[in-house]
């Protein structure tokens, strides 16, 4: 399960899901193919969104609504830069760690 962020400078960033993590990718050559790791949240991290936000889920929709979340947290940046600093910046709003 993925979502991609299409920035106004060009930037492209893709959230990929998987069952036990997720990560942010800047894509590469026109958005084709996955470039550098911006951030990574394991396992643990996901579970500890759910407590942080007080998310209700069935195992079905949990992937769902934590994609969505972190979607949303990426549109509020202006480039991949941004969201890379952001997410990895223990001091910053984000809550996540990679």
């Amino acid at each position: 399960m993925w979502s991609r962020v299409k920035f106004p400078n060009g930037d492209q960033v893709m959230i990929s899901m998987a069952r036990d993590e997720a990560k942010l990718f800047k894509m590469k050559f026109g958005g084709l193919l996955p470039g550098r790791t911006l951030a990574t949240l394991d396992a643990m991290g996901l579970v500890d969104l759910w407590d942080l936000w007080g998310l209700e889920y069935t195992p079905l929709t949990r992937s769902q609504t934590i994609l969505a979340r972190i979607t949303s947290l990426v549109m509020q940046r202006n480039s991949a830069d941004e969201v890379e600093a952001a997410f990895n910046d223990p001091n910053s709003e984000v809550p996540l760690k990679a």
